[in-house]
Order: C-alpha cells, then structure tokens, then sequence
C-alpha cells in the first residue's frame, strides 16, 4: 500500500473526498450500456445506491473510475470472482477518523501528486496499490508473481482528461470556482502544507506554508507577497532555514 504523506489539512482532505463521491455523473460518462452496467450490478461488481429503484442511476468520481478498472480487468481476462476480490481490497475502510477507502485514497494521490500509481493483482485476486518506484522494486527483487498491472493515472487520464493534464479539477464542472482554485494551489506542490480558513460555512482564505531558498534577500521576500508571515532561523549567525506563511483569498 501507498504510504505518501498527503500536504494538506484535515478539511481540504474532506473537501476531496467528498468531490470524488458526489453522484453526479450519467450512464454517459461510464461509456456502457445499461445492459452492461445491470449486468455488472447483478455479478456484484457494481453497488447500485439508489433509494428509489425507478430513477436514474447516477454515478460519482469513484464509481467511474472503478467501472472504468473492471473494464481493464475483463479485457485482460480476469473473471467475475477476481474482480469481486479486487472490489473487496480496493473498498475496503482504512483506519483513522475519515473513513475513506483505499481506492478513494489512491485517486486523491494520483490527482494531488500526480505519482504513477498501479492497481496490481495476481493470479488469485490477491491485489496492493503500488507507487511506480514500489513496482520497479519488486519486479528487480523477484519479489511479485505472474499479474496484471492497471494504472490508476491512465483511468484518470482516459475519464477524466483536464483533471489529469490540468491544474487538478477544472474538468468537474460541478465543482465551484473555490474548489478549483484550492485543488489548483494543492496540485502545484509549492506549499509543505495547507490551511483553509471558511467563513459561514464556506472557503475563504488559504494559509500556505513553504520553505525559502535562503539565498534570497529578505526585502525581495516582502515584494512577493501581500500577505504574509516571515520565519527566519539563525545558527552561529549564519541563515540556515526561512520559512513563510502566505494568506490568500479565493475568489472563487
């Protein structure tokens, strides 16, 4: 399993989880047919959430990545009890306060860091979510068996294109013009870590911490930046460390 720390705080890590889960989507998105899909519903690859059987099935960030890997599966031949096996280890809980599975773990690493990421199963169903690094290293220690390799990055890429090659989420329209600009800041990595501060119930400012090249000069600091907080660390009256907190509004 993945071990990546994820820079930023508690709220932010909410505020993807529940972008990813919101059912939103339609049968057009999945790219199947409602035969396909029932069918799949029936063999228990699928969950079928509705309350209401009669309305129309709508699907989340999840659900069509997930159907988008039991197509990868099938076509490389895995059966209806390997892939059920894959469901079981991909959804299942992981400890702590939020809950989330591992696959929604894993598809909130690969869209934040953009690390390749690899469903990997073997013969039986036995299934770990590997970073590239981690394949490589198996495969070079003869530590991994015959298996089939699916990377989580493609099914992004492939369903959800501008929010693999763009800046994050800008293709769900359904997200606001906030949450874009959040998942924005986030996926360019240039803050160590995130604070977001609501107001009523909503987003209002960022507070973003990251380290300074300690080369540059202090007042060309203060240019950069409107807002925000200088931390100068001095050892036998050499710089060794700047760090600064940035505050900024978004507009959304």
């Amino acid at each position: 399993m993945i071990e990546e720390e994820i820079k930023f705080d508690e709220q932010t890590y909410v505020l993807l989880l529940n972008a990813l889960n919101r059912k939103e989507l339609t049968k057009k998105d999945t790219g199947l047919t409602s035969r396909v899909i029932n069918n799949w519903d029936e063999e228990e690859l699928i969950d079928d959430e509705r309350e209401i059987k009669t309305t129309w099935r709508k699907f989340s960030v999840v659900d069509i990545l997930w159907i988008s890997t039991i197509g990868d599966l099938k076509e490389f031949g895995a059966g209806t009890n390997i892939i059920r096996k894959v469901k079981q280890h991909l959804f299942s809980k992981l400890p702590g306060r939020f809950g989330e599975t591992r696959l929604e773990r894993h598809i909130i690493q690969v869209i934040s860091m953009a690390k390749p990421t690899f469903i990997v199963v073997d013969s039986t169903g036995d299934t770990e979510v590997l970073t590239g690094t981690q394949y490589l290293e198996k495969l070079q220690e003869n530590r991994i068996g015959n298996h089939l390799v699916i990377s989580l990055n493609k099914g992004v890429s492939e369903n959800f294109e501008e929010l693999h090659l763009s800046p994050f989420f800008e293709g769900l329209q359904k997200l606001s013009g906030k949450e874009k600009e959040l998942l924005d800041i986030i996926r360019k990595n240039t803050f160590s870590s995130i604070h977001i501060r609501l107001r009523n119930g909503e987003m209002e400012m960022i507070e973003g911490r990251e380290q300074i090249d300690i080369e540059k000069r202090i007042i060309d600091l203060l240019r950069e930046q409107q807002y925000q907080n200088i931390e100068v660390k001095q050892q036998n009256g050499k710089v060794v460390s700047i760090e600064r907190v940035v505050k900024r509004k978004l507009q959304g």
